[in-house]
């Protein structure tokens, strides 16, 4: 029996005026970390290596892969696929144009 490891993801929305590159010292900075909302979960034997963009589905949902890394399987890597429901899923403006 291997050991089993808890691969988790968060959601973290992050503000750009609430950024830490303005502080010499976190000790110091007056910033409260960033919410983080747990959406996904899957504990299993090897921890989570990549993650990339599948391909869509024949109904054109959209899929994600994740691969995980295992020293003690003789091929070492697993790949799985999960379909996304888009519409579902929190929305942040990261790639967006800001003021900053």
């Amino acid at each position: 029996a291997g050991t089993r490891t808890i691969n988790r993801l968060f959601y973290v929305e992050i503000d750009p005026s609430k950024t830490v590159d303005h502080c010499i010292s976190l000790l110091d900075c007056n910033i409260t970390a960033p919410e983080k909302h747990l959406i996904w979960e899957l504990e299993r034997a090897g921890h989570l290596d990549g993650i990339a963009w599948g391909k869509p589905l024949d109904d054109g949902t959209p899929t994600i892969a994740f691969t995980f890394e295992n020293d003690e399987d003789p091929i070492g890597l697993s790949v799985e696929l999960f379909s996304l429901d888009i519409d579902t899923l929190p929305y942040a403006p990261l790639w967006e144009e800001s003021d900053l």
